[in-house]
Formats: structure tokens, C-alpha cells, sequence
């Protein structure tokens, strides 16, 4: 029995037809849409909690994938969906893998509060721009969130587009 392979988050649309995957295989994540991307080493470390965080743009046949507040990349979604209908955590008969999910978190288009909940502690938060001394700091509790904290002189923005048809799930 192997922790370092089978598990899997699955997007998929009415028919089961699989949109877009995130595996765990050999130790290593594996991307799988339109093709199956091997997702680079310093991203797939394996530790005892991991944060994901999904943007799957439906207009685009795009997914972008954040793993610990660093991007893993953006790739190619399966054309052969029709829709996005279902989301699954998965493994195999020979595998084994503990999911234990805390929060799970599913909107569409885009989120105006963000609690930083996936981004690592004492860097920049993921998707701001900022100048400055800006970090992430821990959260006091598991019931609290991240913050973010503005040292010195220093500064922070998000930008939000509104974009149709586009689904973001986070989980952690």
C-alpha cells in the first residue's frame, strides 16, 4: 500500500466524461485534462497539509492550480466535457490516501474577501500585488485566518475582474 500514489481530486461533467484532475502519483502531482502534465518538483513536495486551490476557466478550457500559495501552473482542460457538473475525492483498490479536509469552498467568477487561508506563512499573499514589506502571517488558531501584515511602508491590491463562467474551489 503506497500513500505517495492514488489519490485524486476529479471535475466532471453529467456523462462522468473527466473536465480536469489533480493525482498524486510516485510522490508527484499530476495535472490531467487535455493531456497529462507533470507538475514540477518544488510544488509536489509532499507534507503532512496541503492547501489546493482550483481556478477552472470554462470560457478558456483553463485550469490554474496553487498548491501551499505557490502556482503549479495553468493547463489544458478536457474539451471532451461538456460541462462541469461534479467534483470528487478519489483513490485506487491498491492505493491509500487520507483526505482530511477541513473547508471546502466552491463559487463562481470571483471572491471580493480573501483570508488567506492558502498562502504560506511570511510571503507575499498569492494573487496581490504588492510593494513593500507585505507578508502573510499565522493565524492564531484553526479557527482564525491568516492575515496579512503591512510593514513599514509598504502596500497591497487585488485587482477583480469579472469573468463569466468561471469556477473557483479551493479546499484545505
Amino acid at each position: 500500500v503506497s500513500v505517495n500514489n492514488g489519490a485524486r481530486i476529479i471535475f466532471c461533467d453529467l456523462d462522468g466524461t473527466s473536465l480536469f484532475e489533480l493525482a498524486l502519483r510516485d510522490g508527484k502531482y499530476v495535472a490531467i485534462g487535455d493531456k497529462e502534465y507533470a507538475i514540477d518538483a518544488e510544488a509536489s513536495a509532499i507534507s503532512a497539509n496541503k492547501v489546493v486551490y482550483f481556478e477552472l476557466d470554462l470560457d478558456n478550457d483553463k485550469a490554474l492550480v496553487v498548491i501551499d500559495g505557490k502556482e503549479a501552473g495553468t493547463f489544458g482542460m478536457n474539451k471532451d466535457a461538456k460541462n462541469l457538473a461534479r467534483m470528487s475525492y478519489a483513490t485506487t483498490e491498491k492505493d491509500e490516501f487520507l483526505f482530511s479536509v477541513q473547508t471546502t469552498r466552491m463559487y463562481v467568477n470571483y471572491t471580493v474577501n480573501d483570508d488567506f487561508i492558502y498562502n504560506s506563512v511570511g510571503e507575499k499573499p498569492y494573487g496581490w500585488d504588492v510593494t513593500g514589506n507585505v507578508l502573510v502571517e499565522t493565524k492564531a488558531s484553526d479557527w482564525e485566518m491568516n492575515s496579512v501584515k503591512l510593514n513599514g511602508k509598504a502596500a497591497a491590491s487585488r485587482k477583480f475582474e469579472k469573468i463569466r463562467n468561471k469556477f473557483v474551489y479551493e479546499t484545505y
